[in-house]
Formats: C-alpha cells, structure tokens, sequence
C-alpha cells in the first residue's frame, strides 16, 4: 500500500488509505489519526502539504494495478492477503 509523497503537494480522494510513520519512534497510524496527523478532513478529499523538516513521513494507498515507483522512492506493501494460512496438520 502506498507511496512515500516526499516534499510535494497531494490531493487525497476521500477513499484513499494513508499511514503516517514518526520519524523518531518509528511508530506508524493509520485511519482518522492518520488523516488528522496529515491534515486531512475525515470522509472528505483534501491535500497534504508536507512542511519541511517534516516528523512524520505519509503513506497514500496506491490503486494502479502497473504503478512505476521512481528510483528511491519509499513504499510499504501489505502481503496480509499473500501469507499462508496455519494448517491444523
């Protein structure tokens, strides 16, 4: 899920996912926090305008099935659906 939007501008439609990590802890929100945090309305379309020096890196759900990422470019992919399930063997 999602790309890292680096030091531009994003306009979020209101159905994308976004996580938000802290830079310093590590720590990483997700859902209305996560919107708060970037300044985003809940159920509403908005845009993130990351300040520099920024403490928190955001992560917005990508939708394309063929997304090219650019050289150096952060992603995080969620493979829950890809991991096997424990047998009862």
């Amino acid at each position: 899920m999602g790309a890292d939007i680096g030091a531009e501008d994003k306009h979020i439609s209101k159905d994308k996912h976004i996580l938000v990590k802290h830079e310093a802890t590590g720590e990483i929100y997700d859902g209305d926090i996560a919107k708060e945090i970037a300044g985003i309305p809940r159920n509403a379309k908005g845009t993130i305008n990351p300040p520099e020096g920024a403490k928190y890196k955001i992560f917005i759900q990508s939708t394309s099935n063929n997304r090219v990422l650019q050289s150096g470019t952060l992603f995080i992919y969620d493979a829950r659906d890809d991991i096997p399930k424990d047998s009862d063997d």
